[in-house]
């Protein structure tokens, strides 16, 4: 929403340059799964409204291929 669009405005503003809005989780995931590489960290924070654990679930399921518990 208008809150991330902000906060990503904000990042870029203060020197980030690798910051990346989506506006679905769907979106969210394609590129993770793109992107993610073993070895790395990922830090997911959003409100429980916007169920992140299935992003979550979705993204060990494709780095490991199986289901997430």
């Amino acid at each position: 929403g208008e809150l991330g669009a902000a906060i990503a405005r904000g990042a870029r503003a203060a020197g980030l340059a690798a910051v990346r809005r989506f506006e679905t989780k769907e979106d969210a995931a394609a590129a993770l799964r793109e992107t993610l590489r073993p070895g790395d960290a990922l830090l997911v924070k959003g409100s429980r409204a916007l169920a992140l654990e299935t992003l979550v679930a979705e993204l060990e399921t494709a780095a490991t291929g199986r289901d997430a518990p």
